[in-house]
């Protein structure tokens, strides 16, 4: 995961460097063993399916191909958007039709 640091700092406006120490670091002995050996993280099962989720919604095409195709001949053939009372139903029929 990439962090980026470009909010501004309360006191400069400007970014903050993302390389500062904290103010009070945890004395040695609060560690414990598993800090030794970095930082672990595991996921729930449930964060894992919301990852693939996620990453599969974010690489699907939001672009229909089809319809902007459609929409494309229909544009050209003076067919769209000359009837907005028209418009109006499929709009209202396709709300109805979803509830």
């Amino acid at each position: 995961m990439k962090i980026d640091n470009d909010k501004p700092g309360v006191l400069t406006g400007a970014p903050e460097p993302l390389n500062r120490t904290p103010p009070h670091p945890l004395p040695p002995t609060r560690l414990g063993a598993a800090a030794a050996d970095g930082d672990h993280l595991k996921l729930s099962p449930e964060a894992r399916l919301l990852r693939a989720a996620t990453e599969t919604a974010a690489s699907a095409s939001l672009v229909r191909a089809d319809v902007v195709e459609r929409m494309r001949d229909l544009l050209a053939k003076d067919g769209l958007g000359t009837d907005a009372r028209r418009l109006a139903d499929a709009i209202i029929d396709n709300w109805l039709d979803a509830q």
